[in-house]
């Protein structure tokens, strides 16, 4: 008995042709391009552009006209799903409210301070990203590239202490940026996140290195990275490499392959130190452990006293000021911080308050507070929830497949609640687009077949721009 042939549009078309070369929509390859310039390098690439209107911006206009396009394939069934995703909306919402009725006042700073809510427009981008399974799979091992060349570059970035940066052109503009310079902390993050890949059995992005390549590069970033003093930079990758190792706990093959690699890697690492210590190197200030001893609060030496009287300043402005949606856009939040108040007016203004938890606050109030902290509970920590405790097979091979992207988002979060990050696209970026991808599972819509392997399989013959698909 045959079926009915299922006709599928130019658009299905299209899409099983892509699958087949490999290829992808050109506006994807765009956004890879950036994110390839923001994970490898850092934010260096960011300012490229002119003020107010750099590449961050006109990748995100694109990719919004690209995914309104598609976004009749997004079919999001879960019931949390759905609700982060009116949390993002409302979150959106709230910041463009605000953020045009602070326009008049404080002109450009209001719009470069909405950094904080318009990026959130890449979750809908991931969101039309992750509706198709082949688009997504392919999109996301060519960025976890990006992450292993990261190792390349940040290895030497790190141990020159930023000097090979300085080496390439400098960005024209009020900030004089170099085109591969970085912060630092999101380096070192990339750098963490493409050392987890190198260890990670499963990752086919590292597959065609050698076992002993890998652990020597795992070395080697270690090495590096430690000599970074941040301190949301390393807990992040921590962090990260935690999450792997707990994906990867219940997986009888690859959790082994895993745990072995991290083994030769601690043992490895254990015998360095050891050199290290018979050599008499004092390894607290070497490895920049003193920078944690200065987070205790009450330490004047570090930046916790620093950072606590801000925020402390922050929290009694808006609950006196506007409790509900806090102190809007373009306010510089300097005011608020005594060790801030008598700087020169020649020097960069600190606009944010090295905590992008605090930012939210700051800018949206309670309002915001509460809509952040929905999105991180069922962005975040429920698809973390999943991946650490899957339940069946199924949901097993699912949890490998998104492991690598829950260390990374969580890491981001981390990182950007320890410094200047998630307020710009070098980080905000990557996050938005990871939770979008993360928050809907890959699948075609109603009117394409559920598997791309039957679709391949089935396919008869394509003529005038459609498929005919018989099966019996």
């Amino acid at each position: 008995m045959t079926a009915a042939p299922l006709q599928l549009g130019s658009e299905q078309v299209q899409a099983l042709a892509a699958s087949r070369r490999k290829t992808l929509p050109w506006v994807l390859n765009l956004l890879l391009l950036y994110l390839a310039g923001i994970t490898i390098f850092g934010k260096g690439p960011t300012y490229i552009g002119v003020e107010p209107v750099f590449w961050g911006e006109i990748v995100l206009l694109v990719s919004l006209v690209w995914a309104l396009r598609r976004w009749h394939r997004v079919v999001i069934r879960s019931i949390g799903d759905r609700a982060l995703m009116v949390l993002v909306c409302c979150f959106i919402a709230v910041g463009a409210a605000e953020a045009s009725g602070n326009y008049l006042t404080w002109k450009l700073d209001a719009l470069r301070d909405s950094a904080v809510w318009y990026y959130a427009l890449f979750y809908f981008v991931g969101l039309v990203i992750a509706s198709n399974r082949d688009e997504a799979s392919l999109f996301a091992s060519r960025w976890k590239l990006f992450f292993i060349l990261s190792v390349l570059w940040g290895i030497p970035e790190l141990l020159s202490k930023g000097r090979l940066s300085m080496l390439g052109p400098i960005l024209p503009g009020s900030r004089s940026a170099l085109l591969f310079g970085s912060s630092g902390s999101e380096l070192v993050q990339n750098v963490g996140l493409g050392c987890l890949l190198l260890l990670n059995v499963r990752s086919r992005a590292a597959s065609r290195i050698p076992g002993s390549i890998r652990i020597l590069l795992v070395l080697a970033g270690m090495v590096a990275f430690s000599q970074w003093g941040g301190r949301g930079s390393r807990i992040s990758v921590l962090l990260a490499f935690i999450v792997l190792l707990a994906v990867n706990l219940r997986q009888p093959s690859s959790g082994k392959r895993l745990y072995r690699r991290v083994g030769v890697v601690v043992l490895l690492g254990m015998a360095g130190l050891a050199g290290a210590l018979a050599y008499g190197v004092d390894l607290i200030p070497a490895l920049h452990l003193d920078r944690l001893r200065e987070a205790v609060p009450g330490q004047i030496e570090g930046t916790a006293e620093w950072r606590s009287e801000w925020w402390s300043g922050i929290y009694r402005a808006v609950m006196e000021q506007n409790p509900a949606f806090g102190l809007g856009f373009g306010d510089p939040l300097t005011e608020y911080n005594p060790f801030l108040q008598y700087l020169d007016e020649s020097a960069l203004v600190l606009r944010s308050p090295h905590n992008f938890n605090v930012t939210i606050f700051a800018r949206m109030g309670l309002v915001g507070s509460l809509l952040w902290s929905g999105i991180l509970l069922l962005g975040v920590f429920l698809p973390l929830w999943r991946a650490v405790t899957p339940r069946g097979p199924k949901a097993s091979g699912e949890a490998l497949h998104r492991g690598f992207w829950v260390a990374a988002i969580v890491a981001a979060w981390v990182n950007a609640s320890f410094g200047v990050l998630m307020e710009g696209p070098v980080m905000a970026i990557p996050f938005w687009l990871i939770l979008g991808m993360l928050s809907m599972r890959p699948s075609l819509n109603t009117h394409s077949v559920r598997h791309s392997g039957e679709l391949h399989d089935r396919t008869s013959n394509a003529h005038n721009g459609r498929l005919d698909i018989a099966h019996t």
